[in-house]
Parts: structure tokens; C-alpha cells; sequence
């Protein structure tokens, strides 16, 4: 492993300003599959920094940590990726919640899909330390490396303190790719679904992950609530069916030019401020297998979906 903090560019194999960010799945203190894409919707910082037992890294550290910083996890989220097991080992890292998280990046495996692993026939393996600024939609911002004097710190912290909140990252408010459609259900029939939710009191729906190469149903609390109740009655997913296939259909085909013909479930979801607020910022799409486009519209079958 390289010791030389001294590059001055960021070489053509690191992942550069405007690249999208790979689907990174890191081995955390919490999580041994933690995905980076669950963390979207604020300022990430990725710093790959070979060891912290390197020349000068652990002041880096310190100062970069430091409570009084801007990783609050609502703001901004820190990612230290150490290729070094005795980091571990002999506790020079560890989390430090809100906002600051080690990634265990034993195998290089992480600094190889960020490009800050090169490695050439007949020569040693070289690592280059940097740090990643990402965006809130998870493309890199820009890319900041080590130096030797230090440097690299007060430019990552000016950085930051100069970067606009995450809602308006781009200058203004980025809205959702979403489709707002007024009046595709009657308020009968909202009436009607409304009251079979709440004779029901619906079920904790979770979120999905991959574990073991299967999409697992989850729960946590802390990253996403909801409670869905399932349509069985015939008459009532026909009701609802129908009102999708007459206003809805053709306005996903106007808009995202593809026809839907799957249909994820039909299962009204509640929601209420409380639930509401643990629903983290997230990438769609955070389990390998389950796409989560908009429910009523789903383009591929999988799971419960139903023909539209």
C-alpha cells in the first residue's frame, strides 16, 4: 500500500466530478451491508485514506470529525473508508453518530469501485487517498485529495461550508420525477377506501433488502414506516383498476414513453406526520431485485403485481 499523500491531480481511473456514484455496499460497526444509496437526499463525503495509522492522518481525522463540523446526517454524512483491519483492531476509528461512519474496506474492494485503487502488471498496488464530495443525487461534486501538509482539510471544509442546503443543491428546488395527477379517484371511492383502511388498521409494510441473494421484507422504524392495507375484494380492484387504466396509463405513457402493464399491489397506504418523518432520504431501487417505481404504475412484474 502506498504512503504518498503528495498527488496533486486526480488521476483519469478515479471516479471524477459528474460521474455518478457506484451502488457501494460497505461492512459498517452497525450494518454489514450498508449501502451507500439509502443515505441520497443530502451532502455525502467519501474519505478514502488507506490507514489511519499513515503520517499526519490521524490530526486529518480529528479535525474532519470534530463535533462542531457539518455531518449531522440532515445536512451532510461522513464516510471514512479504511483499508486497514488494525484500524479496527486497535480502535484508532470508530462511528461517531450523528454523521460519521467508518466503512471496513478490508478487501479494497471499495477504493477499486471509486477508482482509487490502481494497479499496473509488475507493480505494487496504489492507493489514492481523497477525499469524494457527492451530491444529494449521489453524482460526485468533486474530488479533493490528501495532501501532505494538510491542506486537503481546509478545502473540504470550506467546501462544505459554502455548498447550499440539500433541497436546493442545485440553486433552487429540485422537484421529484413524479407524476401529479389530480382527480383519478372519486371522493366516493376515496371515501370507501379510506374506511376499509381505517376498519382494518393496515399492516407494516417495511422496505425490502437483499440478503443472501434473496429480497428480504424488513422493518425499521428509524429508516422507513408505513402501513398499507391489501385490496381482496374483486369488485374493489376492479374499481380501483379501472381509474388507473382510464387516468393514469396514458398520462405515465404522455410522460415517461412506456406503456404500463403491471400494477405492484393494491394496497392503499397510510401515512401520518409521525410515520412520515422516519421516512429517511433514499435512492429508489436500494434492493437488487425490487424496483420500487411508482406503485400503481410498476413496467415489470415482480412480486405481487398485478396485470393492469
Amino acid at each position: 500500500m502506498s504512503k504518498d499523500l503528495t498527488t496533486q491531480a486526480a488521476p483519469s481511473a478515479l471516479i471524477l466530478p459528474g460521474d455518478r456514484v457506484p451502488s457501494l455496499v460497505a461492512k459498517s460497526s452497525q450494518n454489514p451491508q450498508f449501502r451507500l444509496d439509502s443515505m441520497a437526499g443530502r451532502w455525502l463525503v467519501l474519505g478514502v485514506i488507506g490507514s489511519a495509522a499513515l503520517p499526519g492522518m490521524a490530526d486529518r481525522l480529528t479535525r474532519v470529525m470534530a463535533d462542531a463540523g457539518p455531518f449531522d446526517d440532515t445536512f451532510a454524512s461522513l464516510f471514512v473508508v479504511t483499508q486497514d483491519p488494525a484500524d479496527a483492531a486497535s480502535g484508532r476509528l470508530s462511528d461517531r453518530m450523528p454523521g460519521r461512519r467508518i466503512f471496513w474496506d478490508d478487501d479494497s474492494g471499495l477504493a477499486r469501485q471509486l477508482g482509487a485503487l490502481t494497479a499496473s502488471p509488475g507493480t505494487e498496488d496504489q492507493m489514492l487517498t481523497c477525499w469524494i464530495v457527492v451530491d444529494p443525487s449521489l453524482s460526485v461534486h468533486r474530488v479533493i485529495m490528501l495532501r501532505t501538509d494538510g491542506s486537503d482539510v481546509e478545502e473540504l471544509m470550506s467546501l462544505l461550508a459554502g455548498l447550499p442546503p440539500p433541497d436546493r443543491w442545485l440553486g433552487f428546488e429540485v422537484p421529484a420525477p413524479i407524476l401529479v395527477l389530480p382527480q383519478v379517484f372519486e371522493p366516493e371511492l376515496c371515501d370507501h377506501l379510506i374506511g376499509l383502511y381505517n376498519a382494518d388498521g393496515g399492516k407494516a409494510s417495511g422496505f425490502m433488502r437483499d440478503q443472501g441473494g434473496k429480497t428480504v421484507a424488513m422493518n425499521d422504524p428509524g429508516f422507513k414506516v408505513r402501513r398499507d392495507f391489501l385490496l381482496d375484494a374483486p369488485q374493489d380492484i376492479r374499481a380501483v383498476q379501472a381509474r388507473i387504466l382510464r387516468r393514469v396509463v396514458p398520462q405515465i405513457e404522455r410522460v415517461f414513453f412506456f406503456r404500463a402493464t403491471r400494477m405492484d399491489s393494491s394496497a392503499p397506504p397510510g401515512w401520518n406526520g409521525i410515520w412520515s418523518a422516519a421516512m429517511t432520504p433514499q435512492r429508489a431501487g436500494i434492493s437488487d431485485r425490487t424496483a420500487t417505481t411508482p406503485p400503481w404504475a410498476r413496467r415489470t412484474a415482480a412480486g405481487r403485481c398485478r396485470s393492469i
